[in-house]
């Protein structure tokens, strides 16, 4: 039997969502010092712009030091006047320069020409990463809080409704659904099996306003014979997986949605509360109704 190493070093844990699902990594950190223009987009704003003031003030507490280290590098400096040199520095790393402070020695020259150089590229790729964080598109797809199963041309129908939550249009947009589940192999293998659901329309030329994606469960679904409320606590893994993709018509650029149900936000013979009303020739959209649900009446069915 191995023993356990009681001295082994701990490995390294990272937590991050993918939709709504939480998911812990172990043996992985959370970012990759070695590609440092991937953790640059990847950390909040907040954690960002902390960043970005943690290194402008780091710099310069730095190169103040340096002019404070060697008096007479700098005109007009006091010795001992460590405050003047920072913002001596501050100014050297701007490059601006106001001319009560000028080095005045060849130390005082090198220092502030390699100082120079530090602020010139820093600003470049600062920059550049604030304007690739700025331009990148986030989409505004709203999904309902949960799904519903009723009945549709009178057979079983799952369906999912989500909205665009902003103004403008989304092109040539598809959807995609995903049944994931566990699954043991009788020699007791564990693994997540990921079962694509046939969705009734998967592609529409322009997205507005709402899309309420349809899955019939029939015979050829893998959701035949799935009893969403007896099963629910004996797959807790069990999650539906939606995608949605498409072309923000404003940015020109390719924008991506990911959202997850759980067993226990499926609603079985209920029907989404209309959000669409029209009176003459205008349409309006009630997103307070998104998720909205109400018991289905035989022989009708709401308009989404």
């Amino acid at each position: 039997m191995q023993k356990e190493d009681v001295h082994a070093k701990p490995l390294p844990t990272t937590t991050t969502r993918l939709g709504q699902l939480t998911v812990t990594r172990i043996g992985t950190k959370r970012f990759d010092w070695s590609d440092p223009y991937h953790v640059a987009l990847s950390l909040s704003w907040p954690s960002f712009l902390g960043a970005v003031f943690v290194y402008y003030i780091s710099v310069n507490l730095l190169f103040g030091a340096l002019y404070f280290a060697f008096p007479g590098s700098v005109a007009n400096l006091a010795a001992g006047d460590f405050i003047n040199a920072f913002f001596f520095s501050v100014e050297t790393f701007a490059t601006v320069g106001y001319g009560a402070m000028a080095p005045h020695s060849l130390m005082g020259h090198i220092l502030s020409t390699t100082q120079i150089l530090v602020g010139l590229l820093s600003t470049a790729v600062i920059t550049g990463v604030l304007f690739v964080r700025l331009a990148r598109p986030n989409a505004r797809f709203v999904f309902a809080d949960k799904a519903v199963v009723c009945r549709f041309d009178g057979i079983p129908t799952l369906m999912i409704r989500v909205a665009h939550g902003r103004s403008n249009l989304i092109q040539d947009v598809t959807a995609r659904a995903t049944y994931v589940c566990e699954y043991i192999s009788p020699e007791g293998i564990s693994t997540y099996a990921n079962q694509e659901l046939k969705l009734v329309r998967d592609r529409i030329p322009v997205f507005g306003l709402s899309w309420t994606l349809m899955h019939v469960i029939d015979e050829a679904s893998p959701l035949w014979g799935f009893d969403f409320e007896a099963d629910a606590q004996a797959q807790i893994g069990a999650r539906i997986m939606i995608m949605v993709s498409g072309t923000d018509d404003t940015l020109t650029a390719p924008v991506f949605a990911l959202h997850h149900y759980t067993a226990d936000q499926i609603q079985l013979g209920h029907q989404f509360v209309d959000m669409m009303e029209r009176v003459g020739n205008k349409i309006s959209m009630n997103l307070n109704n998104l998720s909205q649900t109400r018991p289905q009446t035989e022989g009708k069915m709401a308009k989404t």
